[in-house]
C-alpha cells in the first residue's frame, strides 16, 4: 500500500465522520424545532376598534357577539389612541372590570380599568381608539390542527 493510498483512505473516512457531525447537529436543530412547535406559547387576542374613554380611568369597548364568548373579566388589554402615534399609547393597559350582557346596535359593551398610563399620555374624556384584549395562548402546532379542523 502506497502513501497516496493511505491518504486517500485517511481522507474518506475523515469524510465519513464529517457528514455523520453534520447529520447530527440538524437531527438535534429539527428536534428542538419540533419541540418548539408544540409547546411554545402563542398569545391570541381579540381586536377591537372602538374604544373610547367615558372618565380618566374608565375606557368603555365595543364588542362584536363572536367576540364577546371569548372576552372574561380580568384580562388584559392593550390600548393605542386615535389621538397619540402607536409609539407613544405603548404600555397603554386596562383590565376589563365588567361586561354588559345587553346587545345594543349590534355590539356588547365592556368596561375597562385603566392599569398603566405611560408619563407622556394625557388622558381624558370622549378619547377614542382600539384595544386588543388578550385572550389565551395556544402553540402553533394547536393553531394548525385547529385550521385543519375547521
Amino acid at each position: 500500500m502506497t502513501t497516496f493510498t493511505r491518504s486517500l483512505q485517511a481522507l474518506q473516512r475523515d469524510s465519513r465522520s464529517q457528514h455523520f457531525v453534520t447529520y447530527l447537529i440538524l437531527l438535534v436543530l429539527l428536534a428542538g424545532w419540533v419541540i418548539w412547535f408544540s409547546i411554545a406559547p402563542i398569545p391570541q387576542y381579540v381586536q377591537t376598534d372602538q374604544a373610547r374613554f367615558v372618565s380618566d380611568e374608565r375606557l368603555e369597548l365595543l364588542l362584536s357577539q363572536a367576540s364577546l364568548s371569548q372576552v372574561k373579566r380580568g384580562q388584559t388589554a392593550h390600548l393605542h389612541l386615535d389621538q397619540y402615534l402607536r409609539t407613544q399609547t405603548n404600555g397603554l393597559t386596562a383590565v376589563i372590570v365588567r361586561i354588559n350582557p345587553t346587545l345594543t346596535d349590534g355590539k356588547y359593551s365592556a368596561e375597562l380599568q385603566i392599569t398603566n398610563v405611560p408619563d407622556r399620555l394625557v388622558l381624558q374624556r370622549g378619547l377614542q381608539g382600539s384595544a386588543q384584549i388578550e385572550v389565551g395562548q395556544k402553540t402553533a402546532l394547536q393553531l394548525i390542527l385547529q385550521q385543519l379542523t375547521e
